[in-house]
């Protein structure tokens, strides 16, 4: 609906002289300004307000004794509208877009750039701007630094991709048969501390260095050698030769939670005491070994989330991160079973609520269809039991949970798109709703604020 502003117009009457010089007064006439009604459309403003104006009388001579001329007229000034001062009109502003998501979130888009989508849902912002592919990243708790891979060398910069530094350089490396340069040449995983000062990053183990302009870095794990079949005196070690990379710090920054291939193929967990460097073996005897993993709040064990069917058992266990006992919670099938006539449970990212439930997610392998969509679960480890959160299914690739439980991001894999897990982002609350498409299609999403 359009403003009314009331406008002055005044209206007079003419000015009728007497012969005998009297002169009279002018008819004024008041409009009333109507009370102003909100109608659900625009229509023509009303008439405007009319404001009453007094004349000044002119002085004419009256003596009645003698005869008099008449009166000679003179022109009566129209009053003056002074100026006034007027506020400038202020300057349009941008609305922001109200918040469908949390948080902002980060991801890897299919040119190999780090864009953001911001929480409106539907603004995206392009970070970073690599000649070469970012191959992973990691953002700071507080979302104040990123710290990414380019061309093997790691970088660090503000989380708008301004005042980007070169922190680890190793560059591109030949291309090797055995395999060799791939394990020990190859920057992976860098993982930020809970207090953004340290960044963990895989590069023949787990090495250390801290955020900001530093170029040294502390090997905290080495990898085994890889074996140089090449070499005829060369006798393998005994036992698994494994290779090591950083997967998650510990709430309390004591421990980082490590991943490793073995040679030939396979892999495990294990922790990692930063203080010393000393590892606790991590073995469940149902072959839950793999691949996902939560932290406690109190940093003293995890939960391990899988949907290995090859090299590991599917199913859902508990870890001790001092002693490395590990409890099976919930068997999804044993490795290298027969498929079985009716569907498996597979899980995946896995959240400790802290309050003695899990958020996980569950999907039903159908081997028949080879589909295996997921689903939200609640997990209540006193009662073991499992309840649906959601009827809806997604063929989902990647998820990445927000702090508190309330929902996740989650990539529902393309397999037209080029890149392992890429495709379409979506964000999936735990209320039941479907989930809610963004305009954002890549890979490995991150909360803005780190989760």
């Amino acid at each position: 609906m359009s403003s009314r502003i009331p406008l002055i117009k005044p209206l007079y009457r003419g000015l009728f002289f007497l012969s005998l010089g009297i002169l009279a007064v002018a008819c004024d006439i008041v409009a009333n300004e109507p009370t102003p009604t909100l109608l659900p459309t625009a229509v023509p403003p009303s008439p405007v307000a009319q404001e009453t104006t007094v004349l000044p009388a002119t002085p004419v001579a009256t003596d009645t004794l003698a005869p008099t001329e008449p009166a000679s007229q003179t022109a009566t000034p129209l009053p003056t509208l002074e100026a006034t001062a007027t506020a400038p009109m202020p300057e349009p502003t941008a609305t922001p877009l109200p918040s469908v998501l949390p948080a902002a979130l980060y991801f890897i888009s299919t040119d190999g750039q780090i864009m953001r989508q911001e929480a409106d849902g539907r603004t995206l912002t392009l970070i970073t701007q690599e000649v070469s592919p970012i191959t992973d990243y990691d953002v700071a708790s507080g979302g104040q630094k990123i710290a990414y891979v380019s061309g093997n060398n790691l970088y660090e910069s503000a989380a708008d991709g301004s005042e980007s530094q070169l922190l680890v350089e190793v560059g591109p490396f030949p291309y090797d048969e055995t395999g060799a340069n791939n394990v020990t040449l190859t920057i992976r995983r860098p993982r930020y501390s809970p207090d953004g000062t340290q960044i963990a990053f895989g590069l023949d183990g787990v090495n250390l260095i801290q955020s900001g302009t530093s170029s040294e870095y502390e090997v905290l794990l080495a990898s085994d050698p890889f074996p140089d079949f090449t070499n005829p005196d060369f006798e393998p070690q005994e036992g698994p030769i494994r290779f090591f990379r950083p997967e998650a710090w510990s709430p309390d920054g004591s421990k980082i939670l490590t991943q490793f291939g073995y040679f030939p193929e396979g892999g495990g967990m294990s922790v990692l005491n930063v203080a010393d460097g000393s590892l606790v073996e991590h073995f469940n005897p149902s072959g839950i070994n793999c691949c996902d993993w939560t932290w406690s709040p109190d940093s003293l064990g995890g939960y391990i989330a899988s949907d290995q069917f090859a090299y590991g058992a599917a199913g859902l266990a508990q870890v001790d991160a001092v002693s490395g006992e590990s409890t099976t919670l919930i068997m999804g099938m044993l490795p290298d079973a027969p498929p079985p006539e009716g569907p498996v449970t597979q899980f995946r990212t896995p959240l400790d609520l802290g309050d003695g439930s899990l958020l996980v997610f569950v999907a039903a392998v159908d081997f028949q269809s080879g589909q295996s969509p997921y689903t939200i679960a609640s997990y209540d480890l006193a009662a073991d039991q499992i309840t649906p959160l959601s009827e809806e299914r997604y063929p989902i690739s990647q998820m990445r949970w927000f702090g508190d439980g309330q929902g996740a991001a989650v990539v529902v894999e393309d397999l037209d798109i080029p890149g392992y897990g890429t495709g379409q982002l979506y964000y999936l609350a735990i209320d039941g709703q479907p989930a809610l498409p963004l305009p954002a299609v890549g890979s490995s999403p991150i909360w803005a604020n780190g989760d």
